[in-house]
């Protein structure tokens, strides 16, 4: 298992000032989750309604996951989901922007942050 934090980036830091989040990609179960704190409210960075998480496996297609806020605290945000990877998965991206689920238009870069190594 393999745990990579993601940094905030200037779009997130003038509304919350304290965004932050980690990624965990299980290789063996093939899956990835994200787990953020102190995220803005979508709608602070624009016409959004949500967040999704982006993840970019060199050389495969880019991949979707939406978030959904925490119970307790709305500002916080989860999402896991199954992915075909392997050891040879370094350099892996992981992004997470607002999003409009009805037109699925992007926002800006909030958490970003990348998997140099996939090896146990």
């Amino acid at each position: 298992m393999k745990i990579e934090l993601l940094a905030p980036t200037e779009a997130a830091e003038p509304p919350s000032g304290k965004a932050r989040g980690n990624a965990t990609l299980d290789l063996a179960a093939k899956t990835i989750s994200v787990r953020t704190i102190n995220l803005p409210v979508p709608s602070a960075l624009g016409d959004f309604d949500g967040y999704q998480m982006q993840v970019i496996v060199p050389g495969r297609e880019t991949i979707y996951f939406p978030l959904s806020p925490g119970r307790e605290i709305p500002l916080n945000y989860y999402g896991s989901g199954a992915l075909q990877v392997d050891a040879r998965a370094a350099n892996t991206r992981i992004r997470i922007r607002p999003w409009k689920a009805e037109s699925g238009d992007w926002g800006p870069v909030v958490l970003a942050g990348t998997f140099r190594e996939c090896f146990y």
